[in-house]
C-alpha cells in the first residue's frame, strides 16, 4: 500500500497533493508541511524499509513545498519582487513531480522484474538451462547497493544546478533512450577495456540518461557481463570486465 496523505483539507496519496497545489487548485497556506513529513517517517517505521531514491526525491519535494510556503508568508511590498521567480518556483515544483513519479515508475519496475525472475522455474536441474559459465562468483564486489546509490546520489546532485539553470532559460524537450540502447553504448565503451571508471560514463549526460545509465548497469552486472568494484568507503566505482569475455561479444 502507498504513502497516503492525512490532513484536515486533504486525504489522499502524496502525488495528488503536489498536483493540486501545482495547478492551484489547493491552496499551499492550509497545507502542514511538517504534519506531511511526520506521517511519511511514521509510514517508513512502520514499512520498516528504506527506499533511498523514493525517499531522498520525497524530501526534495517537501523542501520545495516549504520554500512555496515561506514566499507566501512575505509580506504584500514583497511579494510583487519578481512575479517570474513565483512562476519559476511553481515550475520547479511540477518538474520534481514529474521527476518523483519517474522515479517510483522505474522502482516498481525493477519489483516487477524480480518478481518475474521468481515466478520462472525450470524442469529438472536448472544448470542444464544455462548456456554460459558465470564469469564472476559475485556480481557487485565489494559494492553494497548502498555505495552504489550514493555514488548515483552524488552524480545527480553535481548536475542538478546546471538542470536547473538550463531549465530556467528554456524549456528543451529531452531524447528519451532506452535501457537496452544505453546497455549496448556502454558495451562499445568497454570494448578493449579491462576496466572504466562509473563516472566517465555520467559525463556531460542529463538527469534521464543518469537514470537509464544506472539501470543498464546493473543490468550488465546481472548478465554476468562486468563486476563492480570499490576500493574504500566513497571511493571511485570501477567497473570491470573480462577481455576475452568482451571479444566474444563484439564478434
Amino acid at each position: 500500500m502507498g504513502y497516503l496523505v492525512k490532513l484536515e483539507v486533504f486525504e489522499g496519496p502524496f502525488d495528488l497533493l503536489l498536483e493540486l497545489i501545482s495547478k492551484e487548485e489547493l491552496n499551499i497556506f492550509d497545507i502542514s508541511i511538517a504534519r506531511i513529513v511526520e506521517q511519511y517517517l511514521a509510514y517508513l517505521h512502520q514499512m520498516q524499509q528504506m527506499d533511498l531514491v523514493v525517499s531522498s526525491e520525497f524530501l526534495l519535494m517537501a523542501a520545495t513545498l516549504i520554500a512555496i510556503k515561506a514566499r507566501t508568508l512575505l509580506p504584500e511590498e514583497d511579494t510583487d519582487i519578481d512575479e517570474d521567480e513565483e512562476t519559476e518556483t511553481r515550475e520547479s515544483l511540477i518538474e520534481k513531480l514529474l521527476q518523483y513519479k519517474t522515479f517510483k515508475a522505474i522502482a516498481k519496475e525493477l519489483q516487477n522484474w524480480e518478481a518475474q525472475g521468481k515466478a520462472i522455474y525450470l524442469r529438472g536441474n536448472p544448470q542444464e538451462f544455462s548456456t554460459t559459465k558465470p564469469l564472476f562468483k559475485n556480481l557487485i564486489g565489494d559494492v553494497t547497493v548502498k555505495d552504489l546509490a550514493k555514488s548515483y546520489a552524488q552524480m545527480l546532485e553535481a548536475r542538478d544546478h546546471l538542470e536547473r539553470e538550463r531549465i530556467r532559460f528554456q524549456h528543451i524537450r529531452k531524447k528519451k533512450i532506452s535501457v537496452q540502447k544505453r546497455l549496448a553504448e556502454i558495451r562499445i565503451q568497454l570494448v578493449g577495456k579491462k576496466e572504466i571508471d562509473f563516472e566517465q560514463l555520467l559525463i556531460a549526460k542529463n538527469r534521464q540518461e543518469i537514470v537509464t545509465t544506472f539501470l543498464a548497469v546493473l543490468e550488465l552486472a546481472r548478465l554476468n557481463e562486468i563486476v563492480i568494484h570499490q576500493q574504500q568507503a566513497f571511493g571511485k566505482i570501477v567497473l570491470r570486465t573480462d577481455y576475452a569475455h568482451q571479444k566474444e561479444l563484439t564478434v
